[in-house]
C-alpha cells in the first residue's frame, strides 16, 4: 500500500511539471514585429500646387505661386529662357488647374496632392512637371544689323598690301545677301515702298523679257526676279541701273549691250532690249 501511494505521488508530481512546461512559451526571436518607429510612417500630408513648375519635355514653365495670377512661359529650346509668356486667371477645382489663354481656348494641368506631382492635361500632352526655385529669364534677340550703314573700311583693313581694290557697294551687297537669307528661312514678308520711284541701291522685284531684233530670245525672261539696283548686280552692265527712276507698276524698256565675251555667242556683243515691269521696291 505504501508503494502504491508513493507511485501515485510521483505521477502527480510529473503531471504538474508537464503542465507547468506547457504553459511557458519561449519568445520567437526570429519572427518580425510591427514597427512603430516614426521613420517608417507614411507621410500623408497633402502637397501644395503653389510653386514654379518646369517641363523639360515640352519646354514650358508654369508659375503657380499665386493662383489668382498664373503665368505660362514658352522656352527657347536649349535654354532656360522664355520667348513668350501668358499671364491669365485660372480656376483650380478637384486638383485640376485650368488657364484660359484666349476666348474658348484653355490649357489645363492635373495635380496629385499626395505625391506632389503635376502633369499636363491637354489632349495627347501629358508631360510631367518638376518644381524649380527660379523663373526663366527673357531671351534677348539681337537687332538685325544695318549693313547698308556700315563702312567696310572699319571692318577690314588692307594693312601693308598695295594694289587692292574693293567694291564701293560692298555694304549694299552684304545687306542683299542677309535680306535673301532671312526671308528665305522665314514665313514673314518684307515691307515694300510705294510712295517714290526706285533709286540706286534699292532692292526691287521685276518681271522682264529680252528681245533681239524685236524677237524674244531664249532664256531671256523671268517673273518676280529680285534685283539690286547697282553696277555689280550680277546682271549685264546697264540692266539694273536703268530701273532707277521708275515707279511701282510701270512697264518700260531697258536697252543694253551684251559683253563681247558673253558665253552665248548668239548674243555676245549684240544690242538687245529688255521690257520690264517694276513690281516692288523693298
Amino acid at each position: 500500500m505504501k508503494n502504491f501511494f508513493a507511485i501515485l505521488s510521483l505521477l502527480l508530481a510529473l503531471l504538474m511539471l508537464l503542465t507547468s512546461c506547457a504553459g511557458t512559451k519561449t519568445p520567437d526571436t526570429q519572427g518580425t514585429t510591427e514597427s512603430t518607429s516614426a521613420d517608417t510612417t507614411e507621410d500623408t500630408t497633402p502637397k501644395t500646387i503653389n510653386g514654379i513648375w518646369y517641363s523639360k519635355a515640352n519646354q514650358t514653365v508654369l508659375d503657380t505661386t499665386d493662383l489668382s495670377n498664373v503665368t505660362f512661359y514658352q522656352l527657347v529650346v536649349g535654354y532656360y529662357k522664355y520667348q513668350d509668356k501668358i499671364t491669365a486667371p485660372c480656376t483650380y477645382e478637384d486638383y485640376i488647374l485650368t488657364m484660359t489663354i484666349e476666348e474658348g481656348e484653355t490649357l489645363s494641368w492635373v495635380f496629385d496632392a499626395q505625391s506632389g506631382t503635376l502633369k499636363a492635361n491637354n489632349g495627347s500632352d501629358s508631360a510631367a512637371y518638376t518644381q524649380r526655385q527660379d523663373l526663366p529669364t527673357e531671351y534677348k534677340r539681337a537687332a538685325f544689323p544695318s549693313f547698308a550703314s556700315m563702312d567696310c573700311n572699319t571692318i577690314v583693313t588692307p594693312g601693308s598690301y598695295t594694289g587692292l581694290t574693293s567694291l564701293t557697294n560692298a555694304n549694299a551687297l552684304a545687306a542683299k545677301d542677309i535680306f535673301d537669307s532671312f526671308y528665305q528661312s522665314s514665313d514673314k514678308h518684307p515691307a515694300t515702298i510705294t510712295d517714290r520711284v526706285a533709286t540706286d541701291g534699292d532692292y526691287v522685284n521685276i518681271d522682264y523679257t529680252g528681245y533681239l531684233n524685236d524677237v524674244a530670245f531664249e532664256n531671256g525672261a523671268a517673273q518676280g526676279a529680285d534685283v539690286l539696283i547697282d553696277p555689280n548686280s550680277g546682271y549685264i552692265p546697264g540692266f539694273a541701273e536703268q530701273i532707277a527712276g521708275h515707279a511701282v507698276g510701270t512697264t518700260f524698256d531697258v536697252k543694253v549691250t551684251f559683253p563681247t565675251n558673253y558665253q552665248n555667242t548668239e548674243l555676245a556683243g549684240k544690242d538687245v532690249v529688255f521690257r520690264m515691269t517694276l513690281n516692288k521696291i523693298y
